[in-house]
Order: structure tokens, then C-alpha cells, then sequence
């Protein structure tokens, strides 16, 4: 199969990731009592700034993935007044994550955007010059 086109997405170009992470963290909220106290808008800045912190060491390869995730959700709850027990912390990376994966979706009118812009380089193809 020759490859037709290959397309690059920055997050919430093409792929919603901001609507994903907010219906994940909405899901981890309902999860827990005291997550349920505090407000979204507390909670969403609170995680925002627990992924930068963790971010770097990830992409240098200094923490695993997975562990840096759970390390996010044990501060959360700790920065919420909740005890930061390990199998919580892991529980509310699973919910994240499995929320976030089952959330995916392009962005709104992303998907016949690219269908537009295919058919047209197609068509121009098959245009002789």
C-alpha cells in the first residue's frame, strides 16, 4: 500500500486532547469524596501543574510513563487533603486513563476537514499540467 498522506497533530489541532483530559479528570473527581469537594477548576489547575512538574522527567527517560502518572494522582490527592494511599493513586491513573482512551475524538469538523483537503490533492493529482 503506497502511503497516501501522513498528517501531524499538535494536541487539539486535529485530536481533542484538552475535551479527553477534562472528561478523564471529571471521572477521577466523581471517583473520590474529597476530590468531589473540591472544584473542577481547582482540581484542573492543581493536575496541570502536577503533569508539567512530572513531564520533563518522562521525556528524558528518568521515570516510567505509568509511574509518573500515578505520582500525578498521589499529589493531587495529597494537594486535596486526601491520604495518598498507593493502590488510590493507582486506582485514579487507571481511571484516567481508561476515560481518556474511551473519550478520544477529533476535534469538531477536524475529520471532514482532512476528508476535503484529501479529495482535493487527489483531484489535483489526476490533473495533467
Amino acid at each position: 500500500m503506497m502511503i497516501r498522506a501522513v498528517l501531524f497533530d499538535l494536541d487539539d489541532t486535529l485530536f481533542d486532547h484538552q475535551g479527553c483530559a477534562r472528561e478523564a479528570l471529571a471521572a477521577v473527581q466523581r471517583s473520590h469524596d474529597v476530590l468531589r469537594a473540591t472544584s473542577f477548576a481547582v482540581l484542573e489547575r492543581a493536575h496541570a501543574a502536577f503533569l508539567e512538574e512530572l513531564h520533563g522527567d518522562v521525556m528524558l527517560g528518568r521515570v516510567p510513563l505509568e509511574e509518573a502518572r500515578v505520582e500525578r494522582f498521589r499529589r493531587l490527592l495529597l494537594a486535596s487533603g486526601a491520604d495518598a494511599k498507593p493502590d488510590l493513586s493507582t486506582a485514579l491513573a487507571s481511571t484516567y486513563r481508561e476515560t481518556y482512551r474511551a473519550s478520544r475524538r477529533a476535534v469538531a469538523g477536524a475529520a471532514a476537514l482532512i476528508h476535503k483537503r484529501l479529495r482535493h490533492a487527489t483531484a489535483d493529482r489526476q490533473t495533467p499540467s
